[in-house]
């Protein structure tokens, strides 16, 4: 690591280059995922199930995937987090649950909600357009139809 610029040596640079520990998450040959560890083996274990699962949905259905279920407008000025806590409380009556969030890009973030009472598995797919946030919602069991669906057509 060096500086450049002009009077650069007259700046102290004080690098923190400890970032923690990750994971090294294969996806396919040329495809991974670095994971950070939280220092627990066995959470770190369950975490990479859970991106595994959530990586599963963002491929099954991608932006062109219809949800079988209704879609819900929702107030594009509320914090993401609190948006889609409010969603999950709602329409799936949870109380104890867990919310990772996907990768977002311009257009969606794709969320996986676990229930932590049944461990159960949630999917959301929230789409931004003209300043309106529209949300979309999966179960495991469509998921499944999905995947059936996708492998006839290959």
């Amino acid at each position: 690591m060096e500086k450049r610029g002009v009077k650069c040596d007259s700046i102290p640079i004080e690098l923190n280059l400890n970032l923690g520990s990750y994971y090294l998450h294969k996806i396919s040959n040329d495809e991974y995922y670095l994971i950070k560890s939280t220092g627990n083996f066995a959470a770190d274990k369950q975490k990479l199930n859970d991106v595994a699962t959530l990586l599963c949905f963002i491929k099954i259905y991608d932006i062109r995937g219809k949800s079988p279920n209704p879609s819900f407008q929702l107030k594009s000025d509320i914090p993401k987090d609190e948006r889609i806590g409010k969603f999950v409380r709602k329409l799936f009556h949870l109380t104890t649950y867990e919310i990772l969030k996907g990768f977002p890009d311009n257009h969606s973030t794709h969320y996986l909600v676990k229930d932590l009472k049944t461990n159960t598995y949630y999917y959301l797919r929230e789409e931004y357009f003209s300043n309106k946030v529209t949300v979309y919602y999966f179960t495991e069991k469509d998921l499944k139809q999905r995947a059936k669906e996708l492998k006839k057509q290959r």
